[in-house]
């Protein structure tokens, strides 16, 4: 319908959208105002505002100040006063927390004066002790420091002696590394010159040997290229008849390949027919009313069974008629009869119907049921009429039953053939998918011989280069001779540079010996004693060789004078060392270090731990009462007391404070419905005015719908040519009373529909798909599509010439076909249409031969000889 109707129809589905969301809102709107309404009826209890003031009018009395409330305050003083409340009540008890831990810290620190005074006293004894100990701490680690500096001297002093006695030996071999290193250089300048005259030759012998690389790939390409070229020559004829082969086998190959083509694609139309034709036949639901009035011709059910099933489903209707008639009668005459006779009629309906061996009227058992119904009908009340109605419904009730039984049978039998049917047509589609498959495949390996015979080809050319065979070998015996031409120079020069390699390469032998000679006279120099002592020390200490014997001498001058000094000061050392020992001595702290500063570690942390209880106490008391550092501890005991009194006497206070204000928030909750009342006729107003505006809202968008759908009906009418469709139906005039076609769009529900009915002379209106038979619906059906197909077009606008109908006459009866034609007919005549029809009845194919005489309509007939197969049909003539 969107691509039909393309914005209109977006504008009916978006304004639909709209309507149905805005109804929503006005649905839960009336929700909304009616459950306002009930809370508004609820009654309002107001002599609870007395009790709040009172409590109120307390408080302020003892410091608070709150507001009173009556019956004008709105919702906003309700929050304003339900905040205050809730934070005064919040404040009180963070005060009262306050107040009672600073209570209980009090009672705390007052609990602990005499631990306080334990305190006192132990600092006083241990600060002399401790300054004692600390004296002889300090005493000892600078024993323990001289001591260290006097080891430290004497190590140094050994090392000097050992770094003086190798400047010693290193100046006796300054000397003989002069002469040493005068060696040195010149052999260095001697390797250093046959190393580049080696390098030369290496490079020269590099070049010689690419050169020489270089010759003998060109002289192999060029024998090559002769050699192919002489092959090419030979092969030539054996070649060019191995390419005509291929070729003559190509065309086969091709051949054959368009046959499989061809037998595929019979195969897969007969495949497509036979698809068809199951999925119809499977889509049959056997009944004995569709047998009779639906198209079963698929199934091939024999046509006179199904005319013996017409027959017996009219007799048994004309029984079950019948039935009712006499039924009836008896009805009529049973009212008429005395209690005893009705009573005797019932009995031997009863009879015909459930037959039994007992009196339904006086319960004796009899002999047998035909005893009984003897016994019945010789009793003298029981009138002539009735008796014959009686065994008339034991007759038609036997018949019946007779004729169901029949009927089951025929269709049971139909059903054998749907199923008989669909297993010839399941094995023809698998047989026929068998041999397309084999096809498909002969029709691959086909093609890939194709391929394969084409590369052959291409690669036969290509040894030839594609030129015929005259012509390759005039080109080939001219690039030969060439190429022998280019080789002999190439031969040539090939022997000039061996010559060359060999000569560089007894040069580059020469160069090796000298140069080896060279490296094992400057290793035995560098491997002297005496040359590697002072090479390592001048490494070491970043010096030139130039500068070595006055360094050395400096710095022998210079160890000396320090080695004295190292002396006096260890003797300095040791001496400090003696008259500390003897100060410690007389202390009394010449004593193990670590035992020392254990005794002092013991007493500061005694000294601290009580400074720190003290000091403690003294932050917690300058925190509850203030600072008290400067009095006694009577004194503090004192202000403690009084503290502790205030203290109490302020928490009973704030509780009373608290009590009172959790019975105010109690109270106010019983002012909730009055709140609630309030609130209740403020959304009130606001919902009245949002249905209103809803209201006029919905109003718009229904007549702006109603426009849009009259737009989108005008659509419709104007799509399906409905005028043309009607003359068409008139003409064949399939039905005795409905005779117009009509579209009604649908666009009520969710979902827009496109109705299709049919009147009558009065107006009525029905859906063909419910009353119609099949043949009826069908020449709708064909109405309907011949309308539209006199007015297609194709994509550029033109009009289309050409009407194509499978089978247009099914289920008609023989008044309806010869009208079909007749219109068909016209249509050709009146609008300048080809029609093409095909048809399996050989009756209508007959009829269009005389109703459409070739000789005067131009018309032409065919028929399906075999499949894939058409042969024109010899004009009928009369």
């Amino acid at each position: 319908m969107e691509s039909f109707g393309g914005d209109i129809e977006v504008a009916r589905k978006e304004l639909s959208i709209l309507i149905n969301d805005n109804k929503t809102i006005l649905t839960e709107l009336e929700r909304q105002r009616q459950s306002l309404h009930l809370q508004l009826q609820e009654p309002i209890d107001t002599s609870v505002f007395n009790k709040f003031n009172q409590i109120i009018l307390e408080l302020n009395d003892n410091g608070e100040n709150l507001s009173l409330v009556d019956k004008d305050f709105s919702v906003t003083m309700e929050h304003k006063i339900l905040s205050s409340l809730v934070n005064r009540t919040h404040e009180l008890k963070v005060l009262r927390e306050k107040n009672k831990t600073s209570h209980d810290v009090l009672i705390e620190q007052l609990s602990i004066l005499p631990e306080i005074q334990l305190h006192f006293n132990l600092i006083a004894e241990i600060q002399p002790k401790l300054s004692k100990l600390s004296k002889g701490v300090l005493d000892a680690q600078r024993y323990q420091t001289l001591l260290a500096s006097n080891n430290k001297c004497l190590s140094e002093l050994q090392n000097t002696s050992k770094r003086l006695e190798m400047l010693i030996e290193l100046e006796s071999f300054v000397e003989e590394y002069a002469n040493v290193e005068s060696e040195l250089i010149t052999a260095i300048e001697k390797q250093n010159t046959l190393a580049k005259q080696h390098q030369g030759n290496v490079s020269l012998l590099e070049v010689f040997e690419a050169s020489e690389i270089q010759q003998n790939k060109d002289l192999a390409e060029v024998d090559s290229r002769s050699m192919f070229l002489k092959n090419a020559i030979q092969n030539s004829d054996s070649i060019y008849a191995e390419i005509s082969t291929h070729n003559e086998r190509l065309a086969l190959l091709k051949s054959q390949v368009s046959e499989k083509d061809l037998a595929l694609n019979l195969d897969k139309a007969q495949y497509e027919n036979l698809e068809s034709e199951l999925t119809k036949v499977s889509a049959l639901k056997i009944t004995a009313h569709s047998l009779l009035t639906s198209d079963i011709s698929a199934i091939k059910f024999d046509d006179l069974k199904l005319q013996k099933l017409t027959n017996l489903s009219a007799e048994f209707d004309t029984w079950a008629r019948h039935d009712k008639t006499i039924q009836a009668t008896q009805h009529s005459l049973n009212e008429q009869m005395d209690l005893h006779e009705r009573l005797i009629a019932m009995g031997l309906d009863y009879l015909s119907l459930w037959p039994t061996q007992t009196c339904p009227l006086c319960n004796k058992p009899h002999e047998s049921t035909e005893t009984l119904r003897a016994q019945v009908k010789n009793n003298a009340i029981l009138s002539n009429l009735s008796r014959d109605n009686s065994e008339k419904l034991a007759a038609s009730s036997k018949r019946q039953n007779d004729l169901k039984k029949s009927i089951e049978t025929i269709t049971r039998e139909a059903l054998d053939a749907q199923s008989k049917r669909l297993t010839e047509l399941r094995i023809n589609v698998n047989e026929l998918g068998a041999k397309r498959t084999t096809l498909e495949l002969e029709k691959a390996n086909l093609v890939a011989e194709i391929n394969s015979v084409e590369k052959i080809i291409s690669d036969l050319q290509g040894s030839v280069w594609g030129l015929v065979k005259t012509e390759l070998i005039s080109r080939a015996e001219g690039e030969i001779n060439s190429l022998s031409d280019r080789r002999k120079v190439l031969l040539a020069k090939q022997s000039e540079l061996r010559e060359h390699i060999d000569r560089t390469k007894s040069l580059l032998v020469e160069n090796t010996s000298s140069i080896n000679s060279c490296k094992s006279y400057i290793e035995s120099l560098t491997s002297r004693l005496p040359y590697k002592k002072i090479r390592e020390y001048l490494k070491d200490n970043g010096l030139p060789s130039d500068v070595l014997k006055t360094h050395l001498h400096k710095n022998k001058v210079y160890l000396e004078a320090i080695k004295d000094k190292q002396k006096s000061d260890a003797d300095e050392f040791l001496k400090e060392c003696n008259t500390l020992h003897e100060t410690m001595l007389a202390d009394g702290n010449w004593i193990d270090l670590s035992t020392l500063t254990l005794q002092k570690e013991l007493a500061e942390a005694d000294l601290t731990k009580s400074q720190s209880v003290v000091v403690k106490f003294f932050e917690g008391l300058s925190e509850t009462i203030g600072k008290q550092t400067d009095k006694s501890l009577t004194e503090i005991q004192e202000t403690i007391s009084i503290k502790i009194s205030e203290l109490a006497s302020h928490i009973e206070s704030l509780d009373n404070k608290s009590n009172k204000l959790q019975v105010l928030m109690e109270l106010f909750n019983a002012l909730k419905p009055y709140f609630t009342h309030i609130s209740s006729q403020e959304k009130l107003v606001k919902i009245e005015g949002k249905i209103k505006e809803h209201s006029h809202v919905d109003m718009a968008l229904t007549n702006e719908r109603n426009i849009v759908i009259s737009k989108l009906k005008e659509l419709v009418d104007n799509f399906f040519y409905e005028d043309l469709i009607n003359s068409i139906y008139r003409k064949i005039d399939p039905h005795p009373s409905f005779k117009k076609v009509a579209f009604k769009p649908d666009f009520d529900s969710d979902k827009p529909g496109l109705n299709l009915v049919v009147n009558d002379s009065a107006g009525e209106s029905i859906s063909p798909i419910l009353y119609f038979s099949s043949a009826q619906s069908n020449i709708l059906s064909l109405s309907v599509f011949l309308a539209n197909a006199l007015h297609a077009k194709d994509d550029e606008g033109n009009s289309v010439d050409v009407i194509m109908i499978d089978d247009p006459i099914q289920s008609m009866d023989s008044i309806n076909i010869l009208s079909t034609i007749d219109l068909l007919r016209s249509i050709c005549l009146r609008f300048g249409k080809q029609i093409i029809i095909s048809t399996h009845d050989e009756n209508f194919f007959g009829l269009l031969q005389r109703k459409l005489p070739s000789e005067v309509l131009g018309s032409k007939f065919l028929k399906l000889e075999k499949f894939g197969v058409v042969v024109p049909v010899k004009p009928f003539t009369n």
